[in-house]
This record gives C-alpha cells, sequence and structure tokens, in this order.
C-alpha cells in the first residue's frame, strides 16, 4: 500500500512539472526520485517500517492538505509551489512508512530533496550570485574576442544586451548538483577530505556551466537568433546545461571510485 502511495505522489509531482513545462525541475525530479527510490531499496532491510498514530494522522493530513493545495493552484503560485511538492511528500511518505521517531533514517535522503526547493524559498536578497554570473559570462566573452560591456547585471553585446535575473544565476543549477553530491556521498564511503571537497567541485562546475550558459544568451540575443534564444533559454535546449553539468560531476565522481578502489 505505501508502495503504490509513494509511486502516485511521485507521479503527481512529475506530472505538474511537466504540465507546468518546467524540464529543468522534471528532470531533476525525476533523477532524484529515481536515485533516492534505489537508495531505500537497499536499505530496507534496515530500516523500520512500522509508524506510530499520531504520524500516520499527521502523514495523511500532509497529503491531503498538499492536494487540495495543487488542485486549486494556478499561474505563478502554482510554479513555486510545485519545487516544494518532492520534500513535502518526501516527509509525508516518511511519517507514513516508519513515524516521527525515526525520521533521522531518511535525514539525508530529505535533505536531498530539500535541495529542489532551496533556490525558490531562498529570498534573492539573501542570496543573490546573479553579479558574479554576469562577471564571469562577460570574461569568458572578452577572452573570446567579442567587445563585451557589462554594467551591474546587465550584458551588452554590439547588437544586443540580457539581463542576468536571479532565475539565471546558475543557483538552481548548483543546488541541483550539491543534492546529487549528498547522494553520491550517501551511496559511496568516502574519506573526510571527499565529503568537503565534493560538494565545493559541485558548486563550481554548477557556476562555470551556467556561465558559459548565459555567455550564449548574449550571443543569440546579439544575432537577432530569436527561435535559438528561446530554444536554449527556456526550451528543451535548456536541458542541455544541466545536463552538461551533470555529466561533468559524474565524471569526478566516477574518477573518486575508481582512485578509492585503487587505494583498497
Amino acid at each position: 500500500m505505501l508502495l503504490v502511495l509513494s509511486a502516485a505522489l511521485i507521479s503527481i509531482q512529475l506530472h505538474l512539472a511537466w504540465k507546468y513545462e518546467n524540464q529543468s525541475l522534471f528532470g531533476t525530479s525525476s533523477l532524484f526520485w529515481g536515485v533516492l527510490s534505489f537508495r531505500l531499496w537497499e536499505r530496507r532491510q534496515q530500516l523500520h517500517f512500522h509508524s506510530d498514530f499520531v504520524s500516520t494522522i499527521c502523514g495523511v493530513i500532509i497529503i491531503l492538505f498538499t492536494l487540495m493545495k495543487v488542485d486549486s493552484m494556478h499561474g505563478f503560485g502554482g510554479v513555486y509551489f510545485i519545487y516544494l511538492l518532492p520534500v513535502v511528500f518526501g516527509f509525508a511518505i516518511a511519517l507514513l512508512a516508519s513515524g516521527a521517531k525515526f525520521l533521522k533514517h531518511y535525514q539525508w535522503e530529505l535533505l536531498t530533496l530539500f535541495f529542489i526547493a532551496v533556490p525558490e524559498i531562498l529570498p534573492p536578497s539573501l542570496v543573490d550570485i546573479s553579479p558574479l554570473t554576469a562577471k564571469f559570462s562577460a570574461l569568458l566573452l572578452w577572452y573570446l574576442g567579442f567587445d563585451v560591456v557589462r554594467s551591474g547585471v546587465n550584458l551588452f553585446l554590439p547588437g544586443g544586451s540580457i539581463e542576468v535575473y536571479s532565475g539565471c544565476s546558475g543557483l538552481e543549477l548548483i543546488f541541483q548538483l550539491l543534492g546529487l553530491a549528498v547522494v553520491f556521498l550517501l551511496m559511496f564511503p568516502h574519506p573526510r577530505s571527499q565529503k568537503l571537497i565534493l560538494p565545493m567541485v559541485a558548486i563550481i562546475i554548477g557556476f562555470v556551466v551556467n556561465g558559459f550558459r548565459v555567455a550564449l544568451m548574449l550571443f543569440l540575443v546579439a544575432n537577432q537568433d530569436k527561435n535559438a534564444f528561446e530554444y536554449w533559454h527556456i526550451g528543451t535546449g535548456s536541458l542541455a546545461f544541466s545536463l552538461l553539468a551533470v555529466i561533468i560531476f559524474a565524471c569526478w565522481c566516477w574518477r573518486i571510485v575508481g582512485q578509492q578502489k585503487n587505494l583498497n
């Protein structure tokens, strides 16, 4: 019964991400749900599958309240809310599965799902890396020989300009990779040094890849190529940069695994 409910809730969240044409959220959620489900299945013998009455009631209330919100949401508020669904559904499922007393058994899985929501719930004034992204993208174009001018978060090339909003700063991609870093650290034993280095690598890869993406956006705008801009900005092409970042990060993780095997 719990497996069926979990599958249903995951399907609802993925369907909403697809409905709102948020390819990035759909891809990230699919990846995280898949990896975490595999992780929990491997640990099933170690988990305590017996919830108490209060935890069960709380889990049911959370699910019902969330589904009511989903049924009534629309517009921008709806898009904002679907980022919270993975961690909300994950928390409710954990309550139904093991109860509040054993939530600690799922703390890292819930933290991973929380990374999906972080870029949306953090106030832009608190964490805004748009100026850094604009500087980095301008530097890339300058090194490539373009006559680029930067003014704050605005980038200019002869023929067009763009503004680097907080949503395009790369924060979402960075937290996506941080979530993958947590998953990787959960699945493979590592020395303490790697537990510190891996999140830093995730941040650097996410920031750099997004910097190239912003540089490409400015180049396309300057060349008046609106169709290509739409494709790479909000269309299917936008997923290519996320996929590239994930592949680069996966290669780094694979390298670490190889080093660990050689040491053993």
